[in-house]
């Protein structure tokens, strides 16, 4: 695998007892390193999977610490094998060998590029490979394991002609993970079984079945189910019904009898396929064997050599130079007994410890205030409904290792509190923690004023993608300048490195603490919170952002000037911004990955679509339903559980959960959540007016829209003229009572009221 190209200037550097290279991958997730660990000339290359330290919720931990166990015991020529696992400075990691090579995508993508068929011989090696490590983990006693994540990415070939299956044992965390991963996939649902899209119990079948689409693309060098511009529900539709076509339909040289090894491990019933994947393994033999003897490690190591002949020279030769970096690190840099104690103790950090790992609860991330009510003895209020979302949680070590990993925390990240930050900001206390960084109240030096600080977390600062995101947040709030929207005033860059920016400070609470705390909230209150959110997303709109994260913990709620639940919109972190910044976007986010919270998430947004104005407007609806109902619209185990009913499902209106709730006010939120985007309302100004009409009827929602007093004189004869409006009044209709009609038109109205002119209001183009 290489190295991500352009950024080594802060490699090579410790980590524990091993040396970080350079990274091999970063994601929303986590990221790959390349490492070094042995004396000179015992150095033993590797690769370190590290987790991002805010995603490590109490579930993902137990998990990792059962099945980092699990994985170490396997061993097999076809995985990867893991050997180390632990904490380090507070991030999870574990320890693999190193592949010299490449994945499977990486070399389908070559061979579109050089216009190179895929030798149906080589492709034929390689699954039947693949069969044979998955059958060894399939059989391995007592442990039942499915990796239910066989796709490209996942299969590593290397230049000496060996096959290996990475992740495995660690597909079910991963699934958990990905319900709250800032960064989520679609396209696993391409390699799904129909029994895993209909969320059935798995077995090693499941991994055969897609071990068959890799083999059936592969031999006709196309997508067997492509996303293409299909909804998310039809692709699980697909998925749960599929009907293959014969590979030699699409390639007609792809022998016959390779079409009836592919449809039988693709059967859509479990019962029709090969009985475990040794028995397909065994058939993929034979064809070689008659038709392929020769065809073995060797053959494919020189196809490979073939695609990467400079690619291998140059990634060698970069190796050599960062190992010795190292070396040369060692020699001119001689320890110091501080720094020698840290690398003994950081090396009994192991597969050991990961066994005691426990749940330790931290202070609630993104916080830029203090809370105005005492909610507890440490200010933790992260809200809970249903059981479907997990705190933000750290990994604590029992015992000495505990002692150890409390002190890596502390001396990979200073403590800022009585420093002065840049000679401007003098730093008071701690207000806020999360998995990204901290927040900290500070004073302006010069006059006196109080602002929130928020700091990247130090590991964080050294990952380019996450440094950009940090500002592009502080970039997207400054410019939108909303009274709706936290302000942020300066940014800069700690005395240790650390990434920084400046917001007012205020105080109060999140909306999803008060409906953690009280349920569901009085409706009025619930239309004029969610009327200012859209007026803060508007005026993002106008700018040509949209959040894309939407949600209630991003909803802060505040008291100013005698007034109540005045709304500040908060962590624009991946918003998507227009043309200026789309060459920056594509850097940070990959094709067919969507950004968001998978609760609030739009179903085009999870199915890695381009995200517009509307899928704010879907996730201020789950929003809204939330807030009168007191329970989220959808919830789920994982990702897919949620993805899955988002896609083929409307939630229960909320009037079914609330019965005393106003018909208008439950279809608003309906339609607000249409699968279909085309069905929503199709601007923040569309839903704003709607919401405002079901608070105090059209009279006072038309004075607002059009910045009229709401004299109740005023608002009583709006009320008239709308209520009897005709023909020759210059409103084209009325809108309809309740219901999306009534949504979709009756913003319209008001325009061409204003006007006299019919204007539409599309939503911003992305």
């Amino acid at each position: 695998m290489p190295l991500v190209e352009g950024d080594l200037e802060h490699y090579p550097r410790k980590f524990g007892k091993y040396h970080l290279l350079g990274p091999l991958a970063q994601g929303g997730m986590g990221a790959l390193y390349l490492a070094v660990t042995g004396d000179r000339g015992l150095e033993r290359l590797m690769v370190i999977k590290t987790v991002l330290p805010h995603l490590a919720d109490a579930e993902y931990v137990a998990r990792f610490r059962d099945e980092a166990k699990v994985v170490v015991k396997l061993s097999h020529g076809n995985l990867i094998p893991v050997f180390d696992a632990g904490v380090v400075g507070g991030e999870m990691f574990l320890a693999m060998d190193f592949v010299e090579g490449r994945d499977l995508r990486a070399v389908w993508n070559r061979c579109a590029k050089k216009q190179v068929a895929f030798p149906i011989d080589v492709a034929v090696y390689i699954v039947k490979e693949l069969c044979r490590g998955l059958a060894y983990a399939h059989s391995f006693p007592d442990l039942n394991l499915v990796h239910r994540d066989i796709s490209p990415p996942n299969v590593l070939v290397s230049y000496t002609g060996e096959v290996k299956l990475t992740d495995f044992g660690l597909a079910s965390s991963t699934l958990k993970l990905e319900k709250t991963a800032p960064g989520i996939i679609y396209g696993k649902v391409a390699y799904m079984s129909p029994e895993q899209a209909r969320g059935e119990k798995l077995d090693g079948r499941s991994d055969m079945y897609a071990t068959a689409i890799v083999l059936w693309e592969l031999l006709t060098g196309r997508q067997l189910f492509p996303p293409g511009k299909d909804q998310p529900q039809d692709l699980l539709a697909r998925a749960k019904n599929p009907e293959p076509l014969r590979p030699s339909k699409r390639a007609p040289r792809v022998p016959v009898e390779l079409d009836e090894i592919c449809l039988r491990a693709l059967a859509s019933s479990r019962a029709d396929r090969y009985a475990d994947c040794d028995e397909m393994r065994m058939a993929l033999q034979t064809w070689l064997a008659v038709n392929a003897p020769t065809t073995d490690g060797t053959r494919m190591s020189s196809f490979l050599q073939e695609l990467f002949a400079e690619d291998i020279l140059r990634e060698r030769a970069e190796r050599v130079e960062l190992m010795s970096r190292v070396r040369t690190r060692a020699l001119t840099m001689p320890p110091t007994d501080e720094l020698r104690r840290l690398v003994e103790k950081s090396d009994k950090v192991s597969i050991d410890d990961v066994a005691h790992i426990t749940d330790t609860p931290v202070r609630k991330p993104g916080s830029i205030g203090r809370r105005a009510t005492d909610r507890g003895d440490d200010g933790d209020d992260r809200r809970r409904v249903d059981d479907r979302r997990n705190s933000a949680q750290r990994i604590s070590l029992e015992g000495s290792a505990a002692a150890l990993a409390q002190q890596l925390d502390e001396e990979a990240e200073p403590d800022l509190i009585g420093i002065e930050v840049d000679g401007r900001y003098r730093v008071i206390e701690l207000i806020g923690e999360g998995g990204m960084g901290k927040v900290y109240l500070a004073e302006h030096v010069e006059i006196g004023k109080r602002v929130a600080l928020k700091v990247l977390h130090p590991s964080y600062s050294r990952m380019p993608d996450l440094v950009e995101r940090f500002r592009r947040e502080a970039r997207a709030a400054s410019k939108i300048g909303h009274p709706n929207i936290v302000d942020v005033t300066d940014s800069g860059t700690t005395g240790d490195g650390s990434v920084y920016f400046v917001m007012e400070y205020l105080e109060g609470v999140e909306l999803g603490s008060i409906i953690e705390r009280e349920g569901a909230l009085d409706v009025s209150r619930a239309l004029k919170i969610a009327s200012q959110i859209c007026r803060a997303l508007a005026a993002a709109h106008a700018q040509g952002i949209v959040h894309r994260d939407l949600k209630p913990e991003n909803v802060f709620l505040i008291t100013r000037d005698g007034a109540a639940d005045v709304v500040k919109v908060l962590d624009f972190g991946i918003a998507k911004t227009t043309e200026a910044e789309a060459a920056r976007e594509r850097r940070l986010t990959s094709p067919g990955m969507a950004m968001g919270t998978p609760e609030y998430m739009a179903p085009e947004q999870a199915a890695g679509r381009a995200a517009d104005a509307r899928c704010d407007v879907y996730a201020l609806g789950a929003i809204c339903y939330e807030m009168v109902t007191g329970i989220p619209p959808y919830s789920g185990d994982n990702f897919m559980e949620i993805l899955t009913k988002k896609a083929t499902q409307d939630p229960p209106p909320p009037i079914s959960v609330r019965p005393e709730l106003a018909p208008q006010v439950s279809d608003l939120v309906m339609a607000a959540m249409a699968r279909n985007p085309d069905d929503r309302p199709q601007t923040m100004e569309t839903l704003e007016y709607e919401l405002n009409k079901c608070l105090a009827g059209r009279g006072v929602a038309v004075a607002q829209i059009l910045g009229m007093t709401t004299d109740a004189n005023v608002v009583a004869s709006l009320n008239s003229g709308l209520a009897m409006r005709n023909i020759d009044d210059g409103i084209v209709r009325p809108s309809g009572p309740t219901g999306r009609a009534g949504t979709h038109s009756g913003i319209s109205e008001v325009w061409e009221t204003r006007s006299g002119v019919s204007r539409s209001m599309p939503p911003p183009q992305q």
